[in-house]
């Protein structure tokens, strides 16, 4: 009776002990206070490593931790998480890395399975970051003649090429309308517009929407006629547009080749399997030549598919 009386009190103890802390913490909100330094912080952060981002070359930007921050943005992750940053996506990586490898070794996995799990969770989220940026590649270029024509007609009223994108941005998609948002704000906000409409380019991977903002910021710096830079942009993305179309039917032609290239690897299998007599499929996936055999007929086939059917990108 005496222990019950003493584990109670002690559980009382416990309970008023925590709830006091988070008393305390929640009245002089120190968790709040300690998040809006941690914000500040990573802010100024993002903003001196996009001025030391825009002193580097076109090379250097696709190299190392550079190519992977380039891709937060070009996903939209970042805009969706402002904390997040490449080393923290890089170190998050490595967590589900070696958490699955982990898992399999308690699972009593072998050694190839254990590989297997070590190499799949971060290439799951590399997947997920070229896939988002694919998407919202191709959400910008189906927005391309929509923001041109919209950009001439609000330029008729007004001059101020980061208002007027403000104006353009409630009749476009996402992300699109988001980018040209975030221009017009931090334009408002830091009064700088030529640092606006760089940062602007690049969170974007598009060539073309590249090429009509850096055309648009140097006409807006001398004689403000984008009527001029609006109608030479609509040929130039006109014929881009053509040029895609063509370049699709060809992608189309590869996707059947592939195809056929998998029926006659399979057609071929086949046949040596009764020319032989012997079960070439036992070979293949319950030896350790036949599964190395697969495992680098799969990784071809991946990389051909992602290089020039999934990604395709200029």
């Amino acid at each position: 009776m005496l222990m019950i009386i003493l584990r109670s009190v002690l559980a009382l103890c416990l309970f008023l002990t925590f709830y006091a802390l988070l008393k305390y913490v929640k009245d002089r909100q120190i968790l709040s206070r300690a998040l809006e330094e941690m914000s500040e912080q990573v802010s100024e952060h993002s903003r001196e490593r996009q001025k030391e981002y825009r002193r580097l070359s076109e090379e250097e930007k696709k190299k190392g931790i550079l190519k992977l921050e380039r891709y937060l943005y070009n996903s939209g992750l970042k805009r969706q998480y402002p904390l997040l940053s490449a080393e923290i996506y890089l170190l998050l990586m490595v967590s589900v890395a070696g958490a699955g490898f982990l898992l399999m070794t308690l699972l009593g996995g072998g050694f190839l399975m254990r590989v297997a799990a070590l190499c799949c969770g971060p290439l799951l989220l590399w997947l997920v970051l070229y896939v988002k940026s694919f998407r919202n590649y191709k959400r910008i270029e189906n927005n391309l003649l929509v923001f041109l024509n919209l950009l001439g007609g609000f330029s008729i009223t007004d001059s101020e090429l980061t208002s007027i994108f403000y104006k353009v941005s409630r009749f476009v998609d996402p992300p699109l309308c988001n980018l040209l948002e975030d221009c017009y704000f931090e334009t408002q906000t830091t009064g700088d517009a030529a640092g606006a409409l760089e940062n602007l380019m690049e969170r974007v991977e598009h060539p073309m929407f590249k090429e009509i903002i850096r055309n648009l910021e140097v006409c807006s710096r001398y004689n403000a006629d984008y009527a001029s830079v609006v109608n030479s942009s609509r040929k130039s993305v006109q014929g881009y547009l053509s040029y895609r179309k063509k370049r699709k039917s060809i992608i189309s032609m590869g996707k059947t080749e592939m195809l056929l290239l998998v029926i006659m690897v399979m057609g071929i299998l086949f046949l040596i399997n009764m020319l032989l007599e012997t079960n070439i499929w036992g070979i293949l996936f319950h030896t350790a030549f036949g599964k190395g055999i697969l495992v680098y007929l799969g990784i071809v086939l991946a990389a051909y598919y992602l290089q020039i059917v999934l990604f395709d990108k200029d």
